[in-house]
């Protein structure tokens, strides 16, 4: 009889050695097969089930909000615009500014053709050009340089807006370079009097006329 060892070692192996191990894969095959079973049955319950058509509705809006946010609209070019014209903060009364300076320009004798002129939106002291300047120049006329700086120190003690306009006769350019020169001149008075704000100078064509003009709010130009 053969020895089994010696037909061992004949057939390549050695002796007593454990045989190979042989490693089968096929259970791995079949698991997928079985997740994807598994995949495939839900999906196909869920597209046999009814979807719930306002509730998904409601979902897809609540994400359009969040996704999408609704923009705000441009202002408009008015609304633009009526930023500037926000009411300002009142300053003084004009009726009491009216009796203050009808007291400063009774104290004036130099401009005894002055008038106070009380509008609804506005105050105006309405002074005699040919009184506050020299004729047919820019200059403050000497005698009323006391007036106009009594007037800068009761408009100094105000916060009201002040502008001064001036007007001559006449639409040349020359008249208007005198008038324009005219109210930065008294503006420019007024500020050395005490006013510590800006004074806007006006020109227009009109009737010779000088106004300080007085508005109801405070602020800097009317």
């Amino acid at each position: 009889m053969t020895d089994p060892r010696i037909l061992t070692q004949w057939e390549g192996g050695a002796i007593d050695a454990r045989p190979p191990v042989e490693v089968r894969t096929s259970w791995m095959l079949t698991f997928a097969d079985v997740v994807s079973l598994l995949l495939t049955f839900f999906v196909l319950l869920f597209a046999l089930s009814g979807v719930q058509t306002e509730r998904f509705r409601n979902v897809a809006d609540a994400l359009s909000r969040a996704l999408n946010p609704p923009l705000a609209a441009a202002p408009t070019g008015a609304a633009i615009r009526n930023v500037g014209r926000a009411p300002a903060a009142p300053g003084a009364d004009l009726g009491y500014l009216a009796s203050l300076f009808e007291a400063v320009l009774r104290d004036a004798p130099e401009l005894a053709a002055a008038d106070v002129v009380l509008e609804d939106d506005r105050l105006l002291l309405r002074l005699p050009a040919n009184a506050v300047f020299v004729p047919g120049s820019p200059m403050l006329a000497p005698p009323a340089r006391r007036a106009v700086a009594a007037l800068a120190e009761a408009l100094a003690g105000i916060d009201n807006r002040i502008a001064v306009t001036v007007s001559g006769a006449g639409a040349s350019a020359a008249t208007l370079e005198t008038s324009l020169a005219r109210a930065a001149g008294l503006a420019n008075a007024l500020r050395a009097g005490g006013v510590d704000r800006p004074v806007r100078a006006v020109a227009r064509i009109g009737a010779a006329a000088v106004d300080i003009v007085i508005s109801p709010d405070k602020g800097s130009a009317p």
